[in-house]
Order: C-alpha cells, then structure tokens, then sequence
C-alpha cells in the first residue's frame, strides 16, 4: 500500500498506473507499442546494468537508489503496455500478489530471468501489434500473451524487490512520483 497523502492510500500499481497515465498525458505522441517496446528495453538493460552493479551488494544509498529507480521504470513501462491492450483489470494491482517461490538465488538469476522475460513481453506486443511474421508463427490470443509475459516481468520485479529488501523504498518512490504528478495536474480525482 502506497501513502499518497493522509487522505489517500493505494495499492503499489494502483498508484504506479496513475503514474503511468500521467506520462501518457505529458508526452502523447510516445504511447504506441513500438515505443513502449523501446522502452523495455532500455529500462531493462539500466536494471540489469545496476543488478550486476550490485550483486556482491549494495554499497551505497545513491546505488540503491538507482535500483529503486530502475525498478519502478521497467514496472511503469510493463503497466504502460498492460494499458494498451486494456488489460488493467487483469492486472495484478500490488507486487504482493506475485509469488515469493522459486525466486532466483543470485544477482546473475535475477539478470537472465529479467532479460528473458522482457524479450517475451517484446515478442508478445510485436505479436499483439499485428507483426506478420509473429502472427503467422503464433496465431491468434495475442492479448492473453501480452497479459501472461507482463505478469513475468513483473513477478520478476516482485522477486527483485525482496531479495534487495526494498519494499518500503520503492512504495516511497512511487508515492513521491504520483504526487509530482498530481501536482503538476496530471493526476485528477486521486487515480
């Protein structure tokens, strides 16, 4: 649960989605999959950039920020594309619902499980997005691949996020993010 302000309480991607809906209201040009595709991939090569950085441990509170940061990038960018195919209903709304067995038991894991699962997701939305080539190799259900490779990436986040024991930083991050933005009046109506 994120604590926006002593009136508003969300859960974690709740709040991350109004995030997510700002953006898209900031910069609307940039919202198609293609760009969000562009996107995962960058924001999943700082992550893994900044796991490898730290996985003998974090050092600092500037690396650790910018693990908290990059987390909640590749989680925004996942939510963003969850939102293209309207799928938000189906989308889990906080990290606590993404299961804690079979974590990966070292930074590297966590590197290839992250890599991995966003190049599916990728796959899903080029797939999704009407690529021949994919669509003549998978067929049809195109969204409910979107859907099942983004809840990978994010059980991956989720995963992440306890095994950096980070919880409450990134709750703060997203909160921190959600009132910037609610702020600026791209939040209305508190979501």
């Amino acid at each position: 649960m994120v604590t926006i302000d002593d009136k508003l309480k969300l859960d974690t991607l709740v709040a991350l989605n109004g995030v997510v809906k700002a953006l898209e209201l900031r910069f609307p040009d940039h919202n198609g999959p293609f760009e969000y595709c562009t996107r995962l991939a960058e924001e999943t090569g700082e992550l893994i950039e900044v796991i490898y950085e730290s996985k003998d441990g974090i050092t600092s509170e500037e690396q650790k920020n910018h693990l908290i940061k990059e987390q909640q990038d590749v989680l925004r960018v996942v939510l963003g594309i969850v939102g293209i195919y309207q799928l938000e209903e189906e989308f889990p709304n906080t990290l606590e619902v993404f299961d804690s067995a079979n974590d990966p038991e070292n930074a590297i894991e966590y590197i290839v499980r992250l890599g991995v699962a966003s190049g599916e997701l990728a796959s899903a939305v080029n797939h999704a997005a009407g690529m021949g080539v994919k669509k003549e190799k998978h067929g049809e259900g195109a969204d409910r691949q979107v859907l099942e490779r983004a809840k990978e990436v994010a059980q991956v986040v989720a995963w992440m996020v306890r095994y950096f024991n980070v919880e409450t930083e990134l709750e703060e991050q997203i909160a921190g993010a959600y009132r910037d933005y609610r702020g600026k009046g791209f939040i209305q109506n508190n979501i």
